[in-house]
């Protein structure tokens, strides 16, 4: 790859002189903008330490585990688990997104469980992303960004198959 011309020495007429007045130059908006920036406080709110594995695991035992808390007929009520492992695999595997991250501090962020849960609750009951705190332990901005990248996700996935127009067979079907 070329580099670009402000980076070859040959073309440069710089000199010593004005390269050391550039770095001083540089150094003093630096530290200007360093101080200006520890004296204005911060506006965001603290972080709250929502246990986001306990949600985890919660979700895992309502539904997910060998003896789940819910049976599999409430599951079916809100959707097939069969349609929901699947949707949820594929984001995982094509979306970065929807993959297991973890934190600065080594502490697992949210599962895929709780971004496809967090997503589809909000279409199926139609309520606010900020009323996911209780149960999938997750905030509200977090809530909105599960669904805008799980909509995102399944158009791109399954768009040309299920949102066109139907075809005589898909017709003969019904």
């Amino acid at each position: 790859m070329a580099q670009p011309e402000y980076w070859n020495d040959s073309s440069s007429t710089d000199t010593d002189e004005e390269w050391e007045q550039d770095a001083q130059m540089f150094a003093m908006i630096v530290e200007q903008a360093n101080a200006s920036s520890s004296s204005i406080p911060c506006s965001k709110a603290p972080n709250i330490d929502r246990d986001r594995v306990e949600g985890n695991a919660r979700l895992i035992a309502d539904y997910f585990s060998d003896n789940p808390t819910y049976p599999e007929e409430m599951f079916k009520r809100r959707c097939r688990k069969i349609y929901f492992i699947r949707i949820m695999y594929d984001l995982n595997t094509r979306y970065p997104y929807f993959q297991q991250q973890y934190d600065a501090a080594g502490l697992p962020g949210f599962s895929p469980l709780q971004k496809c849960t967090a997503a589809l609750r909000q279409l199926a009951y139609g309520i606010t992303s900020d009323t996911f705190d209780e149960y999938v332990r997750m905030g509200d901005s977090t809530s909105r960004q599960c669904l805008n990248n799980f909509v995102l996700g399944i158009i791109h996935m399954y768009g040309k198959i299920y949102l066109r127009k139907p075809t005589y067979e898909d017709i003969q079907q019904l």
